[in-house]
């Protein structure tokens, strides 16, 4: 297999992309453990199932940016209002909280120059956080 650790990160996302339909499907958040590694193997010890809980759910379905503040008033944010559509992101997702991984993020604006992970959160304990177009759709939907 010739594992290493840049490998399981990559099977980590793309086990989040694959499990988020189905999560979804069901209403529930899910969290994959932690991850060992060899040359022969990657082995990820859980993946945890929960029902979701009113934190993940949406700030609102209409959302108005100058509702909730200066923190939605910045360039990254202007470009979420833009450009969400043609990163097939829902055009309300601004301000949508989700759980992710067991943690709480906040959606704030968009970087569409980073292709990959477009998508910029802050968590619920602060930090900023990058997500993929496809997580971020299938999360918050």
């Amino acid at each position: 297999m010739n594992s290493n650790r840049q490998l399981a990160k990559q099977l980590r996302t793309e086990l989040e992309t694959a499990l988020a339909p189905i999560a979804n499907k069901y209403n529930l958040n899910f969290e994959i453990g932690s991850c060992g590694y060899s040359d022969t193997e990657a082995v990820f010890r859980k993946i945890i199932f929960s029902t979701k809980s009113n934190t993940a759910s949406p700030v609102s379905s209409a959302f108005d940016p100058a509702s909730i503040g200066t923190k939605f008033n910045t360039p990254m944010a202007q470009m979420y209002i833009s450009h969400s559509a043609s990163f097939g992101l829902p055009t309300d997702g601004l301000g949508k909280q989700f759980r992710y991984a067991g943690r709480t993020f906040t959606i704030v604006g968009l970087k569409p120059s980073n292709r990959k992970y477009p998508v910029i959160s802050e968590g619920s304990q602060g930090g900023r956080y990058k997500f993929s177009a496809d997580i971020a759709s299938n999360i918050i939907g």
